[in-house]
């Protein structure tokens, strides 16, 4: 019996130990629990701050979607800016109504030359029930529609069709600011008009061409005049200088040694366009001022009458132009050979020469019929003012 209880003793001795160590073993792990749970609940904290910047895509999505609509809202006022396009055109408008486009006439020069020159009128009205008239757009214009060489053509037309659009243009500013008026006052004080016409001459060698178009009715009224000379070989501008030895000393003798009476050329009566210059009349005999006063001095080939050379000298004060005819004989001092090449050139001579090539007739024609004694004499002058 007593060694029963003494094993009993044993098992409850281990028993105890085991508890023991079962003790100390559920301390450590609760340790390891708690530290667990800790660190459970710091995830849980995170987990419950990680939302809010799940939230911030929502929050740009929001503001993506806000430019976007203000994006859709900024296309709308494109259509404003069209409209807006569209309100600055002045309306009613004047309205150009071309008249007489029947004014064609073909006019065959010398050389295989053709102009064409067309009478013309234009008109620009407002829109109202008396059609009021705002201003007019008239006179003649000249287009070179045949020439031997079709360089020549086109660049001679380039100059002429030139200063006809600058003419057209003041005709559409004027009609624009006539049209600015009535809108503004109901009424235009004036009838714009711009008037153009083309004054044209040839020897056969030179196409001389006078150019002008003139103003009234505006604040701006003017009277602009531009002169020409080409060369209906070559096409080029025949100038004083490339015709004269010294064209100051040219340009001075013109001024000076004038023999003859200068006439008023234009303007012209409205009623009658300048045209060609041979058909031409001066509306006055009036004597022009000194000829030392006018603003330029032109000069362009003329006719040959007789054995006699002569040349249109043209001058040009307070927007009218005045014109005489000298003996070219009396500036041969003056010219180049370039010069007397075109300003003796003799036309019927020279259609003499070719047809005589052409049939094979061994006759020949000088280039010039300027005389020899002219011209020895124009080279020993320019030898004594050399030295």
């Amino acid at each position: 019996m007593k060694k029963i209880e003494g094993n009993k003793m044993v098992a409850l001795l281990l028993s105890a130990v085991m508890v023991t160590s079962v003790l100390a073993a559920c301390s450590i792990n609760t340790d390891e629990l708690s530290e667990g749970i800790f660190d459970i609940g710091n995830a849980f904290a995170t987990q419950k701050e990680t939302p809010a910047p799940s939230a911030e895509p929502e929050e740009t999505v929001s503001e993506t979607e806000k430019e976007t609509t203000e994006a859709t809202e900024t296309t709308e006022p494109s259509e404003t800016t069209a409209e807006t396009t569209v309100k600055p055109t002045p309306s009613p408008t004047p309205m150009p109504q071309r008249v007489d486009f029947s004014g064609y006439e073909n006019i065959d020069l010398l050389n295989g030359f053709t102009v064409t020159e067309e009478t013309f009128e234009e008109s620009a009205h407002a829109q109202d029930k008396e059609n009021t008239v705002l201003a007019t757009f008239k006179g003649s214009r000249v287009v070179i529609t045949k020439a031997p060489s079709d360089n020549v053509r086109d660049s001679i037309n380039l100059v002429i069709d030139g200063f006809y659009a600058e003419a057209a243009g003041v005709y559409k500013k004027a009609a624009s600011n006539a049209q600015y008026d009535f809108n503004m006052n109901g009424v235009s004080e004036k009838v714009a008009e711009v008037n153009v016409s083309f004054v044209y001459s040839t020897n056969g060698r030179a196409l001389t061409v006078i150019m002008i178009y003139e103003v009234k009715g505006t604040a701006d009224d003017t009277t602009v005049i531009d002169f020409a000379n080409f060369d209906m070989i070559s096409g080029q501008y025949i100038t004083l200088d490339a015709i004269s030895k010294d064209a100051v000393a040219f340009e001075k003798a013109l001024g000076e040694g004038i023999k003859y009476p200068f006439v008023k050329r234009y303007p012209k009566a409205a009623e009658n366009p300048a045209t060609d210059e041979q058909d031409a009349e001066p509306v006055s005999t009036e004597k022009s001022p000194l000829a030392d006063a006018f603003d330029k001095f032109f000069i362009a080939p003329g006719d040959k009458v007789g054995a006699n050379f002569y040349a249109d000298v043209y001058g040009i004060k307070d927007g009218a132009v005045y014109v005489t005819t000298v003996a070219i004989d009396d500036y041969a001092q003056y010219l180049n050979r370039y010069g007397r090449s075109v300003f003796y050139y003799d036309y019927n001579a020279d259609a003499n020469a070719k047809a005589a090539g052409a049939s094979g007739t061994a006759e020949t024609v000088p280039e010039t019929s300027a005389p020899a004694e002219t011209e020895s004499s124009a080279e020993t002058t320019a030898e004594t003012k050399g030295r």
